[in-house]
């Protein structure tokens, strides 16, 4: 005779409460699937559209708008999923990669619907020299193309101009100035600031010429650091300087003087720092926005047909890049310490 008791007791068996406790549960489990399946989608759907992007239509005649945001650096911060995630809450990294600035222009020197580039550097807040040199080739090579490069701005800082001057035509609003101010270096001291908190540091220095622990063991730049210094700022200068007065065909000397005699220069000019900017030769002409706007119009002879502006121009972004009609790749490497082309 058997004992075991069924272990499928019948459900309805069960009283009310026990059911409804059940029901309730087994309720609960399919809603957590469910979400779970709902938020698996939604992320799904989000990497999709970062990969995919929008679909950019390329007009037969439009202008390749060079606007970096931010600083133009070799690589973007973060990984490629929080970029994505940021832009689409709409906190774009406030960078700037330099491939894709450089691969735009190449593919835009080919692209028979790409008629010229607008250089629209106000979101440009700092580069490193080697970099805006690197533009700056990648402009030259387009300009040979026979397309025209325009530069834009309310104002231009440093970094900002050297790459306006590599165009062949530079507007700036009325009420814009041009501030180049070279380069300089400048570092926080809190030796005296330690002392005060009774804070205790043990520093190993050998040689003269031992610069990082100084923010510590002094209040200001010991002559050692300041003649280093010295050395590449001046290099990076006047580098700057040669690049600058060759593309704008200005003196050798016209930025050193610019810089040194800002003063006497915009006396001379009323106070006015854009009619200095147009005197000195920095700049060729004083436009406002829609004037800039319609220039570019006319010099491209396509009209931006929908956009807010009536004289508004056919464009598209650097960013979007990949509509363009990309040339073949070329590969480098490295010979002699200098990077040429692999046959």
């Amino acid at each position: 005779m058997s004992t075991n008791p069924n272990p499928n007791p019948n459900p309805n068996t069960r009283s009310w409460p026990l059911r409804a406790a059940v029901a309730i549960w087994h309720g609960l489990d399919r809603l957590r699937r469910g979400l779970h399946l709902l938020l698996l989608l939604g992320i799904l759907l989000l990497v999709l559209v970062s990969l995919i992007g929008e679909r950019v239509f390329v007009p037969s005649k439009a202008a390749l708008v060079i606007a970096p945001e931010g600083a133009l650096v070799d690589q973007l911060s973060g990984d490629p999923l929080q970029r994505a995630l940021a832009r689409a809450r709409g906190n774009r990294v406030q960078e700037t990669a330099l491939r894709d600035v450089l691969d735009a222009l190449r593919a835009a020197r080919t692209d028979n619907r790409i008629k010229g580039v607008v250089l629209d550097l106000d979101g440009l807040s700092g580069a490193g020299l080697s970099k805006l040199q690197d533009v700056a080739k990648e402009l030259e090579a387009f300009k040979q193309s026979g397309k025209p490069v325009t530069a834009i701005g309310d104002g231009f800082t440093r970094d900002q101009y050297y790459l306006a001057a590599q165009a062949d035509k530079i507007y700036m609003h009325p009420m814009g100035q041009v501030l180049i101010d070279g380069y300089g270096r400048f570092l926080p001291y809190y030796k005296s600031a330690l002392e005060k908190f009774y804070i205790d540091y043990n520093v190993w220095t050998v040689g003269e010429y031992k610069s990082f622990v100084e923010p510590i063991t002094r209040d200001d730049m010991s002559a050692q650091d300041r003649e280093a210094s010295s050395v590449f700022l001046k290099a990076l200068w006047g580098a700057y300087q040669v690049d600058v007065t060759a593309a704008r065909k200005l003196p050798a000397d016209a930025l050193q003087r610019y810089a040194d005699d800002a003063v006497s220069l915009l006396a001379q000019a009323d106070g006015d720092t854009a009619k200095l900017a147009v005197d000195y030769g920095l700049v060729d002409e004083l436009l406002t926005r829609d004037a800039m706007r319609k220039r570019i119009r006319d010099s491209i002879g396509a009209s931006g047909r929908g956009k807010p502006h009536a004289d508004d121009f056919a464009k598209i972004g650097f960013e979007e890049n990949g509509e363009l009609e990309n040339p073949a790749m070329t590969l480098y490497v490295y010979k002699d310490g200098k990077k040429v082309p692999m046959n």
